[in-house]
């Protein structure tokens, strides 16, 4: 099983934006700086949150799909997971906000940790899920599926449903497959095939 990979606007000029920025790389390139032997490699951990203009593309990408998929006339909300996911969700939100869709899609973050404050009140998010609003797990990629799980763990305990989780890069792993029990419809930007394509058409591999 794979994740439902979506067509949207502006999608080969992201991908383009992805491997040019280094975010994405291949071939003896990872071999030199990370010392691994795979034919590609993904980090959007570094690239993509200095060049603000590929950031801000990659927010409007999610925004679209949200536009797109999501239960038509139903409010939405994004919900980032720990590490990767959170500045991508933001961007998410923010996406929305420019493009003047109302209502906007909300933001909050799902703590790594759960943080305990005097008085015992406990602090699972930053920011506050609205339960009226369909929620959407944000991350950078499926591979394993273990973050994943963990994050729909966690919420399934607040009583927070999920709608959908979407990531940038579905690495065709066995992630979606681990993940297939919790019901929960999982959507990529980008399957690890298609940029394996994309990069042999620019002959980098």
């Amino acid at each position: 099983m794979k994740a439902t990979i979506l067509p949207f606007p502006g999608k080969q000029e992201l991908l383009e934006g992805l491997v040019d920025a280094g975010a994405i790389l291949v071939g003896a390139e990872v071999r030199r700086r990370y010392g691994l032997r795979t034919p590609v490699f993904i980090d959007l951990r570094t690239a993509v949150y200095t060049d603000l203009a590929l950031f801000s593309l990659l927010g409007s990408s999610f925004a679209r799909i949200l536009e797109r998929w999501s239960t038509p006339g139903t409010p939405q909300q994004v919900i980032g997971v720990p590490d990767t996911g959170i500045p991508m969700a933001a961007a998410t939100s923010l996406a929305s906000l420019r493009k003047g869709r109302e209502p906007f899609v909300t933001l909050s973050v799902l703590r790594k940790e759960a943080r305990v404050y005097p008085g015992e009140i406990v602090s699972e998010f930053v920011g506050r899920p609205d339960p009226s609003r369909e929620a959407n797990l944000i991350d950078d990629v499926v591979a394993s599926g273990g973050s994943l799980r963990r994050a729909v763990t966690r919420l399934k305990e607040l009583e927070i449903p999920i709608g959908r989780i979407v990531v940038c890069v579905d690495r065709e792993q066995g992630g979606v497959d681990a993940l297939a029990d919790l019901g929960i419809p999982i959507y990529a930007l980008f399957s690890l095939a298609e940029i394996g394509d994309f990069c042999r058409e620019r002959k980098l591999i």
